[in-house]
């Protein structure tokens, strides 16, 4: 019976551990995709500026100095 206590008691200490360790993690992804949530509010609030710049017709442009 006391072995098996002791196997039980393992056990649990093992999960525990490693209950921590995932409680860690998910903590860590929670605040990477907060910062990535972040960075792709700042990109879809430049894009509109980048869109108008980037489907300018090239013949609109004015022609090089060496011209």
């Amino acid at each position: 019976m006391d072995k098996r206590i002791i196997e039980l008691e393992n056990t649990f200490a093992y999960q525990d551990e490693r209950i921590r360790k995932l409680e860690l993690i998910v903590s860590q992804q929670q605040l990477e995709m907060h910062e990535l949530r972040e960075a792709l509010d700042l990109l879809a609030k430049r894009l509109p500026a980048v869109k108008s710049v980037a489907l300018r017709d090239p013949a609109d442009e004015p022609p090089p100095p060496h011209y």
